[in-house]
């Protein structure tokens, strides 16, 4: 068993020791006031030289502001949390929409704190109003977005917590990308390269998305006087057979040119049977996909929509600052419109 000297003992005391604002001003032999003033961001009626003389101490120092103490004295935690379903794609949390929520906090000098949960704490009503006041957050951005339970629902609402809801439709009080206009943007793309016959091709989806791309996809066809199809990829799975008789779609005589794929993962199915089958994206068919990026898959680059996640994190931290200012105040939900991306697929 190791032990430790007089000296380690010292340096391992010093380093858990808070150090304080009497400490700074002890250091820099100016008084408490004006230390206090300038470490919380009060540095107006101070000059450069009095200001970086105290925050040069600070950071000799190893100062931190303490939080506890700020909390109390202002009311306020300055962090947020961020929930989550412990089940991955019920709270997908894309590197853009994280981005989008970090940079906007770091404005602020908030804090964010991670909370990812079982359904079983989220529908309880002794817990979950338990774990709101542990988490030591001034509001919730939520991030749970399928399939989420309606106890869930009316227990926040019922405790009043400020929150905003993330990719997911609500009366109030969420922010979500317009993917009617999505679907009705990657249609349009297609009309006006050309394609007749258009296919829309998903997978089996509990969000929102899923029903609204395939609106906007069904209201852009019937407008160009063209005939809609919805084709599920598991039935695309479920049909394929090397003889090429399963998918009359993609390689029969009255074969499809056209496809707005869901999501990349169904984009990704597309490309492998257009591998298999010998046929050339941009040549012998054009496909449109959705994503928060440009689309790309082993080398190969389709036209997006892109959907404006960066954005969409930092609009629900908008949200959430009015929120906790107001949370008696319902906020119209806010809906961010998304951008055609073009590589010639």
């Amino acid at each position: 068993m190791r032990t430790f000297s007089q000296i380690e003992s010292k340096a391992i005391f010093m380093e858990r020791t808070q150090i304080t604002l009497k400490d700074v001003a002890n250091d820099t032999g100016l008084s408490f006031q004006t230390v206090s003033r300038i470490l919380n961001g009060n540095v107006e009626a101070h000059n450069d030289i009095t200001r970086e003389r105290v925050l040069t101490a600070a950071r000799k120092l190893g100062y931190r502001r303490h939080s506890s103490a700020r909390a109390i004295r202002h009311g306020r935690f300055e962090s947020i949390a961020l929930l989550l379903s412990e089940v991955p794609h019920l709270s997908l949390l894309s590197i853009r929409l994280r981005d989008g929520i970090l940079n906007a906090l770091a404005t602020r000098e908030n804090n964010l704190i991670l909370a990812r949960l079982p359904d079983t704490s989220l529908t309880s009503e002794t817990r979950l109003p338990r774990i709101l006041r542990e988490l030591s957050s001034d509001g919730l951005l939520i991030n749970y977005n399928d399939a989420i339970p309606e106890k869930m629902i009316a227990l926040l609402k019922e405790h009043r917590m400020p929150a905003i809801w993330i990719n997911s439709t609500h009366d109030v009080d969420c922010v979500y990308p317009d993917d009617r206009e999505a679907g009705r943007l990657a249609t349009r793309h297609l009309v006006n390269a050309g394609h007749r016959r258009i296919a829309y091709l998903h997978w089996s989806s509990g969000h929102y998305s899923q029903k609204h791309r395939e609106e906007g996809y069904r209201k852009e066809m019937e407008g160009a006087g063209l005939e809609p199809i919805s084709l599920l990829t598991f039935d695309i799975h479920r049909t394929f057979s090397s003889d090429q008789k399963g998918l009359p779609w993609l390689i029969g005589p009255e074969r499809y040119t056209g496809f707005v794929c869901y999501s990349p993962e169904v984009a990704s199915q597309l490309l492998f049977l257009t591998a298999m089958f010998g046929l050339r994206v941009s040549a012998d068919l054009s496909a449109v996909t959705f994503a928060d990026e440009p689309f790309s898959f082993l080398g190969f680059e389709l036209d997006t929509v892109v959907l404006p996640y960066f954005e969409m994190g930092q609009e629900a931290v908008d949200m959430l600052q009015l929120k906790i200012e107001a949370p008696n105040d319902p906020l119209p939900p806010r809906i961010l419109l998304p951008k055609v991306h073009v590589v010639g697929s």
